[in-house]
C-alpha cells in the first residue's frame, strides 16, 4: 500500500511541475516597441504650427518595466514623423499575461495649449 501511495504522490508532483512550467513559459515575439506615428500640428484657425515639441512616451507593462521618452519637433508645415520600430523579443508569460508596449505623445509649445494623446496598442 505504501508503494502506491508513494507513486500516487510522484505523479502529483510531475503534474504539478508541469502545470507550473506551463505558467512560465517563455516564447519569442516580434514586437512593435515604437509606433509608425504621423502627425500635422495645426492651431485653432488650422494653421501649421513650426517648431512644436513632441514626446513620445514609450511604457513597457504590466507594472512599469521600463519608460523610455523619445523628443521631436514639427517643421515648417507642422509635421512630426516616427518611424515604427520593432524587434525580436523573448516573451514571458506571467500569471496576470504577457508583458506589452503601449504609448502617450505630448505636444506642446509656448503660447498654446499642450495635447495629451494616448495612442491605441491594438491600431500597431
Amino acid at each position: 500500500m505504501t508503494g502506491f501511495i508513494n507513486k500516487m504522490m510522484w505523479i502529483k508532483a510531475v503534474l504539478l511541475l508541469g502545470l507550473l512550467q506551463g505558467l512560465v513559459a517563455c516564447f519569442p515575439v516580434y514586437k512593435t516597441t515604437r509606433p509608425n506615428v504621423h502627425i500635422q500640428v495645426l492651431d485653432a484657425q488650422q494653421q501649421p504650427v513650426s517648431n512644436a515639441d513632441l514626446y513620445l512616451r514609450t511604457i513597457l507593462s504590466p507594472g512599469l518595466l521600463r519608460q523610455d521618452i523619445e523628443h521631436r519637433r514639427s517643421d515648417a508645415t507642422g509635421q512630426i514623423q516616427l518611424k515604427r520600430q520593432s524587434k525580436w523579443m523573448l516573451n514571458v508569460t506571467f500569471l496576470h499575461g504577457v508583458s506589452y508596449y503601449h504609448w502617450n505623445i505630448c505636444v506642446m509649445k509656448a503660447g498654446y495649449q499642450s495635447q495629451l494623446i494616448e495612442l491605441d496598442r491594438s491600431r500597431f
